[in-house]
């Protein structure tokens, strides 16, 4: 474990909330070069409009599974037209993964800023260190999957699933998937 004791004014001049906001948003869209990948340019379809330090707190803004690069995605794959529901749907669900991973792969390198890291995540529901502690938020927020949370369709919409028993095991998957870092 890596752990990096400051003092108070090399914290203030080192910002960790901003560089830990720059890693994760760096880590959510860098593109694969070509030695790494001959087929797919990018490693996920996530857009993040924005990372920032934000009163002492990392701040990512970022959407899942954006239409424009699904589209690019999808074009990058040889197919024409508008990408199916079914690619959408894949692209979303490694979305959410890679998700989960940047995040996770920042706490185990910066354990000592994790309450500054998972202040303000936009999709929390993907950080938790448990599926245990997942179920028992989807329990106590069960509104957030019926209906949008501010600008942010429901997560059962955009999880493509009826209830929140079909949703759990959607998001199970994610979390039983990659590093637990």
């Amino acid at each position: 474990m890596v752990c990096i004791m400051m003092t108070k004014k090399e914290r203030l001049e080192f910002d960790p909330s901003g560089t830990i906001a720059m890693f994760i948003a760096a880590a959510l869209q860098h593109p694969n070069p070509p030695c790494n990948s001959a087929h797919r340019r990018r490693v996920s379809t996530i857009f993040v409009s924005q990372h920032k330090n934000k009163f002492d707190r990392v701040v990512v803004y970022c959407t899942l599974a954006a239409t424009n690069l699904v589209n690019e995605s999808w074009a990058e794959n040889g197919e024409d037209g508008e990408p199916t529901p079914e690619f959408i749907e894949k692209c979303f669900v490694h979305d959410a993964e890679m998700y989960r991973m940047c995040y996770r792969k920042m706490l185990f390198l910066a354990p000592q800023y994790r309450d500054m890291t998972l202040a303000t995540p936009d999709y929390c529901y993907l950080l938790f260190d448990t599926k245990a502690e997942l179920d028992a938020w989807l329990i106590d927020k069960h509104e957030h999957a019926k209906e949008a949370n501010g600008c942010r369709p429901g997560l059962l919409e955009n999880w493509h699933v009826n209830n929140i028993d079909e949703l759990r095991v959607k998001l199970h998957k994610v979390y039983d998937r990659g590093r637990q870092w």
